[in-house]
């Protein structure tokens, strides 16, 4: 691992030990929480700045996630058909149309990561794009329960419908085609470690929050 990156994730370490903790303690959760979209755009420049290759279309392909990300998160908000029936609440910053507009950014941080994952697992292209699809979902599963408490989004009657993992499952293959076929994995272990950073942090929660 290049020291670069060594430095970027401790960094990142330090930043979500520090949320982890802000968001455990009620006299400071109020204060943290309203930071979470920080925090999303923060791991996302980390992921870019280490990078050795492609910056341009990783950043091309950052655009159109993100932009299909929001695109599939307004039609959940508004139709009920993907996902199920949901809201966003207050905490992930400015909205578009009742979906905050870091979901983008978040959709590219899940896709990027869970393929990193992926392809330490299956190197065959359709088994790695359906296993990086799987744990984009298994990422979801973790998220859901602590998102509610938090109020990033919330679920009519309070109960997570299966239909949502079945539709981010599918749902998201699209993007991690694209991420694969444009070749956008990197050598470096940073959006390995994010994922697992992220699968640490939610897990955390789920246990203690």
């Amino acid at each position: 691992m290049k020291i670069k990156t060594k430095y970027l994730l401790l960094f990142l370490a330090i930043f979500y030990v520090v949320g982890l903790v802000g968001i455990l303690y009620p006299e400071t959760r109020n204060m943290v929480l309203p930071l979470s979209a920080f925090h999303l755009l923060l791991t996302f420049i980390m992921l870019l700045l280490a990078r050795t290759k492609n910056h341009l279309s990783f950043l091309l392909f950052a655009l159109i996630c993100s932009l299909y990300g929001v695109a599939v998160e307004m039609i959940g908000v508004h139709t009920g058909w993907l996902f199920g029936s949901y809201h966003y609440g207050s905490n992930l910053g400015m909205k578009i149309a009742g979906v905050p507009l870091i979901i983008g950014v978040n959709w590219t941080l899940m896709v990027a990561t869970s393929q990193a994952v992926s392809a330490r697992i299956f190197k065959q292209p359709i088994l790695m794009t359906l296993m990086a699809a799987l744990l984009m979902t298994g990422l979801d599963y973790l998220i859901e329960p602590v998102a509610m408490k938090v109020d990033f989004w919330n679920w009519q009657g309070g109960i997570i419908p299966i239909y949502n993992y079945i539709c981010w499952f599918f749902v998201s293959i699209p993007m991690h085609y694209l991420y694969r076929t444009w070749n956008l994995k990197q050598a470096n272990q940073m959006d390995l470690v994010v994922f697992l950073y992220m699968v640490g942090f939610f897990a955390f929660l789920n246990l203690f929050l």
